[in-house]
């Protein structure tokens, strides 16, 4: 099926996605946009808001989806610590906000980990790291 895209919910169920499909009556010339789309069978292991943990067909372990604004709040924040960093580390305000930056970031991912971690257990997954 053209443009079909499978998320398989553990071993239970399935759920498809369309992904754009070719249009018969166009020609066979594809826009830029098709020549990256493709057909993949996905294991969703989490449909997790935030945390999408999922298997791709052709790679070894699951990864964790990140969302495009996610990773911008990310780049930013680290963007922040480059400046702080460089500004005066013997100003103790400057100081806390670094450690308030590093904290959450570290947070964050290590949130991220342990919910990656949980998933990978739940579905005897091995891990691609030792604890």
């Amino acid at each position: 099926m053209d443009g079909l895209l499978v998320f398989s919910f553990g071993n239970d169920s399935s759920l498809p996605v369309r992904m754009p499909a070719s249009d018969p009556e166009r020609t066979s010339e594809k826009t830029p946009r098709e020549d990256h789309l493709r057909q993949e069978t996905v294991d969703l292991l989490s449909d997790a808001a935030n945390a999408v943990v999922l298997k791709i067909s052709w790679r070894r372990y699951p990864g964790i989806l990140l969302q495009g604004d996610t990773i911008s709040i990310c780049c930013s924040e680290l963007d922040e610590l480059k400046t702080l960093i460089r500004a005066d580390l013997d100003d103790a305000k400057v100081i806390e906000e670094v450690r308030s930056l590093i904290d959450g970031l570290s947070d964050q991912f290590n949130s991220l980990k342990a919910h990656y971690v949980s998933c990978l257990k739940a579905n005897d997954l091995p891990l691609p790291f030792s604890e």
